[in-house]
């Protein structure tokens, strides 16, 4: 894969190689993205956000409308998510696991 940088991203990296901060550009890159998304996940679990919240209320509001409200387990499963500070990734694999054992609401009704 052939990535394009902007200069001052590239001319940044090239001297922290040089200055042996870093053995290549490859580790270069491995490692400051690594920070990046690291930053990213500790930021999206550090507490819920307003946007997130907001977001949830508003996909029970829809639920409702469709004649399909969810049911105070499932609402609790959505915002057991949240307490745990799992990022969108981990929510999605939970589902998706559970939904392909098919359990994930056998016991709600």
């Amino acid at each position: 894969m052939n990535i394009s940088l902007p200069q001052h991203v590239e001319s940044y990296i090239q001297v922290q190689v040089k200055q042996g901060k870093y053995a290549s550009v490859t580790q270069a890159l491995s490692e400051i993205l690594q920070a990046g998304m690291q930053a990213l996940q500790q930021a999206n679990t550090a507490e819920v956000s307003p946007v997130r919240l907001k977001r949830r209320q508003i996909s029970h509001h829809l639920s409702a409308i469709e004649s399909n409200p969810l049911t105070g387990k499932e609402k609790a499963l959505f915002a057991s998510f949240d307490a745990k500070g799992w990022s969108d990734e981990q929510r999605i694999a939970y589902l998706t696991r559970k939904l392909q054992d098919k359990s994930l609401f056998a016991d709600m009704g």
